[in-house]
């Protein structure tokens, strides 16, 4: 059995060989530690070294990045440098920066650990582990409310309230895009966060997110347009319509949301997926997106569900092999939602006709019949999806007697919400229809 003098000398001259370069950015906040001497070691583990960061809470928030052919890096921790978690391997975040720098998933550790180890198989260069304390969110704002409707040509519905980046961010220390560009919304990309399911502050693991994508992976601002916890609440990462950083360099025309949690085995809360089914709701609304429609996208040159996982144009598990099946349902129930939920526009109805209008059967499994007065002759009569995409050759009604009743045919479409449409002479409205 060794004794603690022993114990002592084989710390002291594993430190002598490891040559490491801590660069401590905040005592409080951030750290970032390199390792120089990693890159002609096939197999390599460092020696053990201390936290630098104090006052840690709620949590610890690690990842590593490297260059080399590493492709497996370890860490564990310790409260006392002797009694040891076991070796925990970070798997690689699979987000693509046009660079050869590899970086580990964002991980956590409980707050009152003081000691650390990284090791590796294969070799590495320029090794750093990056360490940050996000501090504990004192006390939750209220949330943003949905103060406005959200105006399309065909449907109203209404944000979900949300925090804002004051709301999880209240230092001012996560600051925003200072030149966001921003793009056209046509696919909505679903993902999670691979990180912890369970914590009691949310708003500190958005912030570690922020730090992760920031000061690690090195991006302008948090990667994901929206966040959710499992408690339900909504996270406003960059801008409405900001192009974000989270579809492989493919991220022109998307919005991505992150449910946050690791959904490999498990599958997101019933609160968590109520209220991604309320965002993608008034997204598909606000930009006249059919969540059950499918479309070209231009970035990655894929025909892609309007409503898609991670995995759909990346190489990555993503959104989480438990979570990925549930989307078709999910694109059938966005679709219900808005039918359900959502206010139809009329526009312009001054003479109050078209009351008068009448569609039947509603819902249907087919075919619709619609039902004029004569007052419509003239008018434009269309069928069209959320998007405004004609299904229904538009016809011009010539002079009709009174009740006219035109058939429009919803058997080669699939199930969800569409709209019949009429303009002309000044007016313009849309009827909400749903087929089952």
């Amino acid at each position: 059995m060794e004794t603690q003098n022993q114990e002592t000398m084989k710390k002291a001259i594993a430190l002598t060989l490891l040559m490491c370069i801590a660069l401590i950015i905040n005592a409080q906040q951030r750290a970032e530690i390199e390792f120089t001497n990693l890159t002609e070691k096939p197999n390599w583990q460092t020696a053990v070294l201390e936290v630098p960061l104090v006052e840690i809470k709620p949590f610890l928030a690690y990842s590593v990045s490297w260059k080399g052919e590493a492709n497996k890096i370890k860490i564990r921790f310790s409260y006392n440098g002797i009694h040891w978690s076991s070796w925990t391997e970070v798997g690689q975040d699979k987000h693509s920066d046009g660079t050869n720098l590899k970086v580990t998933q964002l991980g956590y550790v409980e707050k009152d650990v003081n000691f650390f180890q990284i090791a590796g198989e294969q070799t590495a260069k320029e090794v750093v582990l990056h360490l940050y304390n996000p501090g504990a969110t004192e006390e939750r704002p209220e949330d943003v409310a949905a103060s406005e409707v959200i105006n399309s040509r065909t449907c109203e519905c209404t944000i979900p309230s949300f925090q804002d980046r004051a709301g999880w961010c209240p230092s001012g220390t996560c600051p925003e895009h200072p030149d966001p560009a921003f793009t056209n919304v046509s696919h909505l990309i679903i993902h999670h966060s691979a990180g912890t399911n369970i914590s009691d502050d949310w708003a500190a693991v958005v912030r570690s997110i922020w730090d992760f994508h920031v000061n690690t992976r090195g991006w302008s601002d948090i990667g994901y347009n929206w966040l959710i916890d499992p408690d339900g609440v909504v996270y406003q990462g960059r801008g409405n319509d900001w192009i974000g950083a989270h579809f492989c360099g493919a991220n022109s025309n998307t919005m991505g949301v992150c449910v946050l949690g690791n959904f490999t085995t498990e599958e997101p809360t019933i609160d968590a997926e109520e209220s991604l089914k309320e965002l993608l709701a008034w997204k598909s609304c606000e930009s006249s997106i059919d969540p059950e429609g499918v479309s070209f996208h231009s970035s990655t040159g894929m025909d892609l569900d309007n409503i898609s996982g991670h995995k759909d144009g990346c190489a990555t598990a993503c959104p989480g092999e438990a979570f990925y099946p549930s989307i078709p349902d999910l694109r059938a129930e966005v679709a219900d939602y808005i039918a359900s939920n959502c206010q139809t526009t009329d526009v312009e109805i001054a003479d109050g006709e078209f009351a008068k209008v009448k569609y039947y059967p509603n819902p249907t499994q087919g075919e619709v019949k619609v039902e004029l007065p004569a007052s419509f002759s003239g008018m434009r009569l269309e069928l069209i999806n959320l998007s405004s995409k004609e299904l229904h050759k538009a016809a011009t009604l010539s002079p009709i007697s009174a009740h006219q009743t035109y058939k429009l045919d919803l058997t080669p479409y699939p199930a969800g919400m569409y709209l019949i449409r009429l303009e002309g002479k000044g007016k313009d409205a849309v009827f909400k229809l749903v087929k089952n």
